[in-house]
């Protein structure tokens, strides 16, 4: 695991983009292993069908060159081989054990507060930052997180190093022969007579001893725990009687074969060759009935962050009688917050229904459940995207306590069906621009924005910033096309599931004012970029004055830190007249010597309105008061023209074989005026590699551009209270 420790750094920076997404809560089993007052959440990066190289590309790079690791993941799909593993303070994970020891498990510190440990077999350690711990997990172990911030590793599984690679061959045969399961049993026909009534077979053979490392006891005997997993269709409506525990034996054999081939005689065990059988006394599972489920969302958009209506429609297809309370439980995809009431109206079929993040729990008012067509309507907020897990399901549990049909345990669950969930529309046009992509510098963010639908006097727009970029009121919000209103900022998370805590900016219409539908809008917001990001994406949402939510864009894309230490200090021009010919003074600064190796050209873009090409000739580098070529200028390319102008954009051509000294440069240059500004009036600075294929903008800076015709007042907005 040396190449993961030795690329840490890379691995971290990539797991911080992730902070912001939707990390789903563990389910199943190991949903079970949580105790205390934690949260345990999980990225996954490879195995279970995902394929992680679009989100964290470097990540996923490194862990495929690790041999161990690709090759589990190739032969062992259907498993988890690598995910980021997330434990909020509080979080306890009971004492428990893996299935097998195939494989070790790689855990690589990347966030690892005080107070956090973990206990394989007798001996407890911690992580470090950077540092790999590994282990065998078939080993009892538990985890403990007394710290006061959260924990993150990337948890890695790969192949013991005991197991034979020459092995690698029948552990793909094994794999194959597991996914033609999907199909049809590993071929075997469940109406096959000789199979006798209501048995199934399925084979798995292999010459375990060759593969699985040997684990000697104190009588010095070879003792070994072996696992494995097979999928199997069970039936929609169950014989119950056939199905519960108590009326089930499962039989295991193994033999000794030592042949080719896959057994000693055509899919049947040769009693001579038999090495040890449990006779029948392996003991089933009860199963759990299936439940048709559908979700309907209310009419109209379904816009993010917005209160909404949603019908559960099910199908419930065997009778289910309780003898105390009859409990219905839903459980929504992450974000979805239900009211604590729940219940979208009075119900005659339900008494009541209590509500708790993703999960709400209904009473039926009969203690009988019968066959058909049912509904369950119920008060919900969207959460603030479509998550990648949209599903819905619904459960019901008879004769125990809301609180433990909340919690979901599988021994309690009589029934259950999943839904497909519904879309978020991310309708409002928006964009968000920064006056400079310096890392960890003050800027000043644009928003603009077009709204369908009219925002009236006391409505807000938030703005919602990415993970780790500051925002703030002071010391002014600039309204460059917005009407007057109120300022305030404050911190919080997407919503009560979700980790991102971020910067909010709300502004509130002043009386007398509205946004009107398709009618363009910009301000300015005072901020902070970040050193490293959290998150890749911003968010917009327009409320009325109940603060319900009337549209929406929670996935406006963010910008790229980049650290030139290029500033832009002003843009003067000369005249506002329409149509006038126009001299304009812009100032550059360079806060420390920029080498030119890869940046061949400055590139001043003005608004689409406006034309650089009629006045070109009269661009001048004043820096120093100098007229002519002078050595503290900037270092043109004479050769390749010195400067060049295409419409609105007046490109500087640079001698990439220079350097650019730490200092500020003042330029003028002419450029006709329109006969109006455009809505959109910014203007850019961008450090440009036009040899590259595509050309490269390192680099874009922007400042507000002037007015044309007359000169418009610029509010700021006024504070909070």
């Amino acid at each position: 695991m040396a190449k993961l420790q030795d690329h840490w750094l890379e691995i971290k920076d990539e797991l911080l983009k992730l902070q912001g997404e939707a990390w789903p809560e563990v389910r199943g089993h190991d949903r079970s292993l949580s105790k205390g007052t934690g949260v345990w959440r999980e990225f996954p990066l490879l195995g279970l069908d995902v394929d992680s190289k679009s989100s964290c590309p470097h990540t996923w790079h490194l862990l495929t060159q690790v041999e161990p690791v690709w090759s589990h993941w190739q032969l062992c799909p259907n498993e988890e081989t690598a995910l980021f593993s997330r434990l909020t303070p509080g979080m306890h994970l009971k004492p428990h054990c893996g299935p097998t020891n195939l494989h070790l498990t790689c855990h690589l510190g990347l966030q690892v507060p005080p107070g956090c440990s973990i206990r394989v077999g007798k001996e407890w350690r911690t992580w470090h930052e950077g540092q790999c711990l590994v282990f065998d997990d078939s080993y009892e172990h538990e985890v403990r997180h007394d710290g006061d911030s959260t924990r993150i590793v990337l948890l890695v599984r790969f192949w013991h190093p005991d197991v034979d690679p020459k092995q690698s061959g029948r552990c793909a045969q094994a794999t194959a022969t597991a996914a033609a399961l999907e199909q049809n049993a590993s071929g075997v026909d469940p109406d096959d007579p000789d199979l006798g009534d209501d048995r199934y077979a399925l084979r798995l053979l292999e010459d375990l001893s060759s593969m699985i490392p040997c684990r000697f006891n104190d009588a010095k005997d070879c003792e070994n725990v072996v696992s494995f997993r097979f999928r199997a269709d069970t039936p929609v409506t169950p014989d119950k009687s056939m199905w519960q525990e108590s009326s089930q034996a499962w039989l295991l054999h193994v033999d000794a074969f030592a042949g080719s081939a896959c057994g000693p005689v055509d899919d049947q065990l040769d009693d001579e060759l038999l090495r040890f059988t449990n006779d029948a006394h392996f003991f089933g599972f009860p199963l759990k009935e299936s439940i048709g489920v559908r979700v309907v969302p209310s009419i109209g958009p379904n816009v993010p962050r917005k209160a909404t209506l949603i019908t559960v429609d099910f199908e419930c297809r065997s009778p289910l009688v309780a003898e105390g309370d009859l409990l219905l439980r839903v459980e929504a995809p992450l974000g979805i917050e239900f009211d604590r009431g729940c219940l979208a109206a009075p119900d005659p079929e339900y008494l009541g229904c209590a509500g708790l993040g993703r999960v709400a729990v209904a009473q039926r008012r009969e203690v009988s459940l019968q066959p058909g067509q049912h509904s369950l309507s119920l008060r919900a907020i969207n959460p603030v995207r479509t998550v990648a897990k949209n599903w819905w399901t619904l459960g019901a549990f008879v004769d125990v306590s809301i609180e433990r049909a909340r919690a979901g345990a599988v021994e309690d669950l009589r029934q259950q069906g999943r839904g497909d969930g519904y879309q978020l529309d991310q309708q409002l046009q928006a964009r968000v621009r920064p006056s400079s992509q310096q890392s960890g510098g003050p800027i000043s963010l644009f928003l603009w924005l077009r709204p369908k639908f009219e925002v009236e006097a006391g409505g807000h727009v938030e703005l919602h910033a990415a993970q780790g970029f500051e925002m703030s009121c002071q010391p002014a919000l600039v309204l460059l096309a917005v009407p007057p209103g109120r300022c305030k900022a404050y911190h919080v998370t997407s919503g009560v599931e979700y980790t991102d805590d971020h910067d909010v900016i709300d502004f509130e219409i002043s009386q007398g004012y509205s946004l009107l539908p398709e009618h363009e809008y910009e301000l300015s917001v005072s901020s902070r970029n970040p050193f490293v990001p959290g998150s890749s994406r911003w968010g917009v949402l327009l409320r009325d004055e109940l603060r319900q939510v009337l549209e929406a864009n929670m996935e406006i894309d963010s910008y790229t830190l980049t650290d030139f230490g290029f500033e832009l200090l002003s843009l003067q021009p000369s005249i506002s007249a329409p149509n006038a010919s126009n001299e304009v003074r812009l100032q550059l600064r360079f806060q420390r010597q920029l080498v030119l190796t890869s940046i061949s050209e400055i590139r001043i873009e003005a608004p689409s309105a406006w034309n650089f090409e009629p006045l070109c000739n009269r661009f001048q580098d004043i820096t120093g008061g100098c007229e002519t070529r002078c050595s503290f200028q900037l270092p043109y390319a004479e050769e390749r023209g010195h400067h060049l102008c295409e419409a609105n954009l007046l490109i500087l051509v640079l001698d990439t074989s220079a350097v650019i000294d730490s200092t500020s440069f003042t330029l003028l240059f002419s450029v006709v005026n329109p006969a109006s500004a455009p809505s959109q009036n910014l203007w850019s600075v961008s450090l440009v590699n036009a040899f590259a294929e595509p050309v490269v903008k390192h680099t874009e800076l922007l400042i507000p551009g002037f007015f044309i015709g007359f000169r418009q007042k610029i509010l700021p907005a006024l504070p909070n209270g």
